[in-house]
C-alpha cells in the first residue's frame, strides 16, 4: 500500500512540476517580432508630434501619420498589449484603448500607456503567425527533466522489487 501511495505522489509531483509555462510577453518589443527598428511614443505625447509621428486624439483613441513607413503597431495599456495594426509599410492608422472587464464584470477600456512603431528592411514577421514573436510557446522548466529521471528510476526500482 505504501508503494502505491509513494508512486502516486511521485506521479503527481512530476505532473505539477512539468506544467507548461507560457513564454508570452505582456510587454513586447518590436525585436520580439524580428523587427530591427522601434519607436516608442508615450501617451503624454498625444496629441502632438513625437519622433516624426503626428497624433490627433487622446489616450483612448488616436489617429497617427508619419513620413516613415511602419510594418506593425503595438499598443500597451495597463498590463496588456495588442498588435493593432499590421500593414506592410503603413504610414497612417488609428490606435485604440484596450478593452477589458473590471473586477465587477463591467466593460472598461484601459488608456493607452505607449505605442510601439516597428519597422525594418523586410526581416520582420507578422504577429500571430507560427514562429513569430509573442506567440505562446510552451517552455518546460529544467527541473522537470530531473523529476522525470528520478521518477523513471524509482519506477524501475519498484518494478524490479516486485519481480
Amino acid at each position: 500500500m505504501n508503494k502505491a501511495i509513494f508512486g502516486i505522489l511521485v506521479a503527481l509531483t512530476m505532473i505539477v512540476t512539468s506544467t507548461m509555462v507560457l513564454a508570452g510577453n505582456p510587454n513586447p518589443h518590436c525585436s520580439d517580432y524580428g523587427f530591427t527598428n522601434e519607436i516608442k511614443v508615450e501617451c503624454s505625447a498625444i496629441p502632438g508630434t513625437s519622433d516624426g509621428i503626428t497624433f490627433t486624439g487622446d489616450c483612448k483613441e488616436a489617429d497617427w501619420e508619419s513620413l516613415s513607413a511602419f510594418d506593425v503597431v503595438i499598443v500597451k495599456a495597463s498590463t496588456q498589449s495588442e498588435v493593432q495594426s499590421i500593414a506592410t509599410d503603413g504610414m497612417s492608422g488609428t490606435v485604440y484603448c484596450i478593452d477589458d472587464v473590471n473586477s465587477e464584470g463591467k466593460p472598461i477600456c484601459h488608456d493607452i500607456s505607449h505605442v510601439l512603431f516597428c519597422s525594418d528592411n523586410g526581416g520582420g514577421c507578422i504577429p500571430g503567425t507560427p514562429g513569430c514573436g509573442n506567440n505562446q510557446v510552451p517552455v518546460f522548466p529544467g527541473i522537470t527533466l530531473g523529476f522525470a529521471v528520478i521518477g523513471a528510476g524509482l519506477g524501475l526500482a519498484l518494478l524490479r522489487k516486485q519481480n
